[in-house]
């Protein structure tokens, strides 16, 4: 009997022991989120991080939240996070810890086919993730563990290609709402993206998590040459955010897009237009409503282009637009191909506003 009296009082304290180190690490965790009312938040993508070290470095003083971009679904359903993000993560997160910025793992509604092929903002993988309940909770219960497991502060959900769906969408807000409710009880946080075509207007969003306005694609692949945004576009999507009630992040683009004759739309970044130009001889002009700059040029086989794309000065442009409608928050779409000067003056506009 002293044998069983002192055994189930060593796993009493064992028990008490993991329960205050889970919620040590739950308060340090919430102590450090209380701290994200970030001015400036970025994304780092999987296909172009070479770059974004340094580019971090230049502007972590200012930087709040990384973004890193992104995990996605295997032909079974099944979330993976491709390895140059969990080296990006690792290597950043060991190099910032001086820094106050929390590490967030985006994840994306796109699949790969059983054939090899992608399938983006694939909206039949979002109905048979959310619909179902049973399915939305396994879902859900995926998410946190993949988050726990490596060591991110934060989920952001970044499902589009809902448009108007009523149908899905009460489900899609449902599952967001759940989800807070699940991470927020790990002391995790969640960021929600809104794609411009949101009707946000005719739904009550979920009290708890971020929500991230995309202020970009007034012109690309989908239309011809023109900005990623203009000043029309980001006071529409401002009146509709204020119509809404909810209080949201606001994320720019960089960089832009090269359409040519034959029909082809390639995006491009910042240093790449800059080498076009030096390559082609030509002088870009900025658009007085979009503040973009755009040239023309013709390439080795006689095909015409045209350029549209943002510097430093254009997202200062954007952003000031956006805080004088009470915008106090912004996330930068994307690290990679930058020029510095353009980051700084990026970060300056927005520091600014602290």
């Amino acid at each position: 009997m002293k044998k069983i009296l002192i055994l189930l009082l060593i796993l009493f304290l064992v028990f008490s022991f993991y329960l205050y180190n889970k919620n040590m690490d739950s308060t340090k965790r919430l102590d450090k989120l209380d701290k994200s009312e970030a001015s400036l938040s970025a994304w780092a993508v999987y296909w172009d991080s070479e770059q974004v070290p340094n580019e971090i470095q230049s502007i972590k003083s200012s930087v709040r939240e990384i973004l890193y971009f992104a995990a996605y679904f295997d032909k079974d359903n099944q979330l993976f996070i491709p390895n140059t993000i969990t080296n990006l993560h690792s290597f950043l997160e060991g190099n910032l810890k001086d820094a106050d910025i929390l590490h967030y793992l985006s994840v994306v509604n796109d699949k790969i086919q059983k054939d090899g092929s992608s399938s983006l903002k694939d909206k039949k993988l979002l109905y048979n993730l959310l619909v179902d309940e049973g399915v939305r909770e396994q879902h859900i219960d995926n998410l946190i563990r993949l988050c726990l497991e490596n060591g991110y502060d934060g989920i952001e959900i970044d499902y589009e290609g809902l448009g108007y769906d009523e149908y899905l969408y009460p489900y899609f807000l449902e599952f967001c709402s759940s989800l807070w409710q699940s991470l927020n009880s790990y002391g995790l946080n969640l960021r929600i993206i809104l794609e411009p075509s949101a009707p946000i207007e005719k739904y009550d969003l979920p009290k708890g998590p971020a929500y991230v306005m995309m202020c970009y694609n007034l012109h690309g692949p989908h239309n011809g040459p023109g900005p990623k945004a203009n000043k029309e576009f980001l006071q529409g999507l401002t009146r509709k955010i204020q119509g809404s009630g909810a209080k949201v992040n606001y994320a720019l683009a960089t960089g832009g897009f090269d359409w040519d004759s034959e029909g082809s739309v390639i995006s491009i970044t910042e240093e790449r237009a800059a080498e076009l130009v030096e390559i082609y001889n030509t002088t870009p002009v900025r658009d007085d409503e979009s503040h973009c700059l755009v040239f023309n040029y013709i390439d080795e086989n006689y095909v015409e282009h045209k350029v549209w794309f943002a510097d430093g000065d254009t997202l200062s442009y954007w952003i000031d637009i956006l805080a004088a409608d009470g915008a106090e928050s912004f996330s930068l779409w994307r690290l990679g191909g930058n020029k510095r000067e353009s980051l700084a003056k990026i970060a300056g506009s927005t520091m600014g506003l602290e």
